[in-house]
């Protein structure tokens, strides 16, 4: 999940048991294409749909990239990489009044996205749109991770694209009984049984209100859509699943956890830096992302509120802080944030992997050689969170060691960027006649 800060929008409505949700209206909220291809509409046949433009934010502007052929099924759009596209989930939560309260849920199914054969470049706002784009930069992510060293095949993608999420709260027989709207703001991953999921949410009114993607939606941004293929690499080889159901997922802008998960902020560390490493142009790759430029930038050294990215025993202290999140606008850093704490894993990652390093194909490679090895220590981690971390660096500076003669410059950006840890990892020793790692 990509997240920053905290602005989520939560629309509580009138108690009205017996009418049904209407959906409310907001800025930028995607809308049903009117479609004038009745075999489309209908789904009553398979056929291909080449030449489609994606729309897609580059070095801080808009511009048309060329579409991979998609196929329109009775699953929705299909391409190489995806096997079904879907919009429009509606969600029913009914709440029992006895006790212990139990809910029940029901999942009203969703509709087949389906791109019809008279679009070129169908318009911003639609659900086509939002399809084409996606898929467009998901491929460009699968092609990418299948160059690297230790990928392996990976089942397609099935994507889910949201105008909005409403659940409908009843709780039967009582005065209690109310709707509730929630109107999303994010982009997610889940791995449920080895089926990667996608979903695109659209802006929030409060995001949209408090800066938040004012120039980009996050269905257009590479960084996004590169971030959340990150998660399947990192959830496909240590095995890993946090267990969230993404659906509840709501906030763009905050991980709604009173106690954040360690392995859950590595997650997200993993994910920024392959959303760099995987693209084959990342200069400029979040201009225009409105809080993220600097915080979630591997390369800057600082937040955006000018936060030095270096894990000191403060930062440590308040990742593990027993105090509630609380909201706090986006330029402003929040160490129980795992997406923030995240992001400075990610940057120190990127300074050690960067010491005589240059070229991000060998770093992608060193971070597909690190995850591969997390996955037994994913598998057996029973110790504390202190002793996961020293885990999880001490894993890093080995796999470098195998790609590169390790020097003195090494040791000494541990000490720079990792100084509440220096005296737990241990740096390799200095072979100067070591034989390098395979790199191809």
């Amino acid at each position: 999940m990509l997240t920053s800060a905290s602005a989520c929008q939560e629309e509580p409505k009138k108690n009205t048991p017996e009418k049904p949700v209407v959906a409310i209206e907001f800025t930028n909220q995607l809308y049903n294409h009117k479609f004038s291809d009745i075999e489309c509409q209908s789904g009553t046949s398979n056929y291909d749909v080449p030449g489609l433009t994606a729309i897609v934010a580059k070095s801080g502007l808009l511009t048309q990239l060329e579409s991979p052929i998609i196929q329109t099924t009775i699953n929705g759009a299909t391409s190489r990489h995806t096997a079904a596209t879907t919009h429009s989930y509606r969600i029913e939560e009914i709440v029992s009044n006895s006790f212990p309260k139990s809910i029940e849920q029901k999942i009203l199914r969703p509709k087949a996205l389906r791109i019809c054969r008279e679009y070129s470049t169908p318009e911003r706002k639609t659900y086509e749109s939002a399809a084409i784009s996606t898929i467009t930069l998901l491929n460009q992510a699968y092609e990418s991770y299948a160059g690297t060293k230790g990928s392996i095949a990976l089942r397609k993608a099935v994507l889910h694209i949201f105008p909005h999420i409403i659940f409908t709260k009843k709780t039967p027989g009582t005065p209690d009984s109310f709707s509730k709207q929630y109107i999303t703001d994010n982009a997610a991953f889940q791995l449920k049984a080895n089926q990667p999921i996608f979903y695109i949410f659209p802006r929030s009114i409060d995001a949209l209100s408090n800066g938040f993607f004012t120039e980009f939606d996050l269905w257009e941004s590479p960084f996004v859509i590169f971030h959340e293929f990150g998660h399947l690499i990192f959830d496909t080889h240590t095995n890993y699943n946090d267990g969230q159901d993404r659906l509840y997922s709501k906030c763009f802008t905050s991980s709604q956890q009173t106690m954040p998960i360690l392995l859950d902020a590595v997650n997200e560390a993993f994910a920024d830096l392959m959303s760099f490493y995987l693209q084959e142009d990342n200069s400029l790759s979040l201009a225009g992302h409105t809080c993220l430029e600097f915080t979630r930038d591997i390369n800057k050294d600082e937040f955006n509120d000018g936060t030095p990215k270096i894990f000191t025993e403060q930062v440590w202290n308040s990742f593990n802080s027993p105090l509630p999140e609380v909201g706090l606008p986006c330029n402003i850093t929040n160490f129980k944030d795992i997406h923030h704490m995240g992001a400075l894993i990610a940057h120190t990652f990127h300074k050690l992997t960067s010491v005589n390093i240059s070229d991000k194909a060998t770093k992608a490679n060193i971070m597909m050689a690190w995850v591969i090895s997390m996955r037994n220590i994913v598998r057996t981690h029973n110790s504390s969170e202190k002793e996961l971390i020293i885990k999880v660096y001490q894993l890093l500076l080995n796999t470098i060691e195998k790609y590169k003669r390790v020097d003195q410059n090494l040791c000494q950006k541990i000490e720079q960027l990792v100084p509440y840890l220096t005296e737990q990892i241990e740096c390799p020793q200095m072979l100067p006649d070591r034989v390098l790692y395979d790199k191809n």
